[in-house]
């Protein structure tokens, strides 16, 4: 009897979190796309245009383009270069873009908590990690969607870390961790200044 009613209860928890999720994902691309316009500054639109310059050319680097503070090699602009590739709406590009990236962000999160074996807090702690928590917050990384690849690489990373740690892998799996524990950083340091 007390089985049954913690399987409900956590049937119930988790139904709950999802639906959480849902509705704030929800409720942030809408937001996003009532608003895409309203809130763009000078850094949002430069990601915009390297990522049509890029998309143009067809390659990850450019030399048509003078980087400001950092070198772009993972970040924004593969996201919404993906969608250069076929349209030329750029509020629609710029709206299908983030919705990628919070989906890549959700991907690996998802991926840390699962290594962690805690994935039934997954949506819930999703949904909290999407909530507006502050003005700066907001305008950053869920607006402007900043860091949101450095992050998500960054879970990938731990998750990764995590399955390395453990001792019951086959060794083409230890091999394959040792190697993404090598190749993430790597590729997150590419983005130095």
């Amino acid at each position: 009897m007390q089985k049954q009613r913690a399987s409900q209860y956590k049937k119930i928890f988790l139904t709950v979190s999802w639906i959480f999720l849902v509705v704030v994902f929800a409720a942030l691309i809408v937001y996003l796309s009532v608003h895409v316009v309203d809130l763009l500054d000078s850094d949002m639109s430069s990601e915009m245009v390297l990522a049509k310059e890029l998309a143009r050319s067809g390659k990850l680097f450019t030399d048509a383009w003078h980087y400001s503070t950092e070198i772009r090699v993972i970040n924004t602009q593969l996201f919404y270069g993906v969608f250069f590739l076929f349209l030329n709406d750029w509020q629609l590009v710029r709206i299908l873009g983030t919705v990628l990236l919070y989906l890549a962000l959700l991907g690996s999160y998802y991926f840390f908590c699962k290594k962690l074996r805690i994935e039934l807090f997954f949506p819930g702690t999703a949904a909290i990690m999407l909530l507006p928590l502050s003005s700066p917050y907001f305008y950053i990384f869920l607006y402007g969607a900043y860091y949101i690849p450095r992050i998500s690489m960054m879970f990938l990373l731990l998750g990764v870390l995590i399955s390395a740690g453990k001792e019951s892998t086959s060794k083409f799996s230890r091999l394959l961790n040792y190697f993404l524990v090598s190749a993430i950083p790597l590729v997150l340091g590419l983005e130095g200044p």
